[in-house]
């Protein structure tokens, strides 16, 4: 199980400039804190924009997706850009 001690221990020791598959609000804060950028791999047959959403709400740097197309537009829908930092 990752825990928050874990991973600060784990970056502490490696260097890291990006992460995937950090899906949980305090894990990402502490990656990003640490200036690692987040990059979550959102693709799946259920993937849509309340998935996007509550990835983006929580901060997430980027998204990989399956639906690129849509991806922009939810983005451009919600102000923000298709290229997110």
């Amino acid at each position: 199980y990752l825990t928050e001690d874990k991973l600060a221990q784990f970056f502490a020791n490696t260097k890291v400039a990006v992460v995937d598959n950090l899906y949980q609000p305090n894990l990402i804060k502490i990656a990003q804190q640490l200036g690692i950028k987040v990059w979550l791999d959102v693709e799946s047959a259920n993937e849509n924009e309340t998935v996007w959403d509550r990835y983006v709400k929580m901060g997430i740097n980027g998204l990989q997706t399956d639906k690129p197309k849509e991806l922009i537009s939810y983005l451009k829908k919600h102000g923000r850009t298709a290229k997110m930092n």
